[in-house]
């Protein structure tokens, strides 16, 4: 089974793909010439790029779930000295298919080294009803396992020790 082609791959001119994607925009359009076209951008957890499906019809843009899942395949093009994605296929695709951490945000940190600076962190806290409140999420392992798996809430911008980028 060959290895699947995320967003950040899919950069150079003439590279195709055959991939399931979020369809995270989609907007129906109208060429000069009077015709149909479907202008949208699909997501994975490694990016977000524009796409285009030229020779829609309103029917198959009504089936295209936004926020939801669509296999695509197609190959990229480049617009205005970006890469974008020219859909030859696209069909709906239900949830139960698609691998959902292909689609969530993940950190390329080490996990662990940043969980052991957040207990350092919360280990200092002076307050003891503060304290004991940090302890007790702390020790909770079925939240501390989602709370490994959790992107962050919003994009980072300062330098942590582990060498990558936290919120302030």
């Amino acid at each position: 089974m060959a290895a699947r082609a995320y967003i950040e791959q899919l950069v150079r001119e003439g590279l195709t793909f055959d991939e399931a994607f979020l369809l995270a925009e989609k907007e129906l359009r109208t060429t000069t010439a009077g015709k149909l076209f479907v202008r949208g951008v699909l997501q994975d957890r490694t990016g977000k790029c524009r796409m285009v499906i030229w020779q829609a019809t309103e029917r198959f843009y009504e089936a295209l779930p936004r926020g939801g899942f669509v296999r695509a395949r197609g190959r990229v093009e480049l617009y205005q000295n970006h890469p974008q994605l020219v859909v030859d296929s696209c069909i709906p695709v239900d949830d139960s298919e698609v691998e959902l951490s292909d689609f969530l945000p993940a950190t390329t940190c080490d996990v662990a080294k940043l969980e052991k600076e957040l207990r350092a962190a919360l280990g200092g806290i002076a307050d003891p009803h503060f304290k004991a409140l940090a302890d007790e999420l702390l020790a909770d392992e079925k939240l501390m396992a989602s709370f490994r798996r959790s992107p962050p809430p919003r994009p980072c911008t300062t330098p942590t020790s582990a060498g990558c980028w936290s919120t302030p």
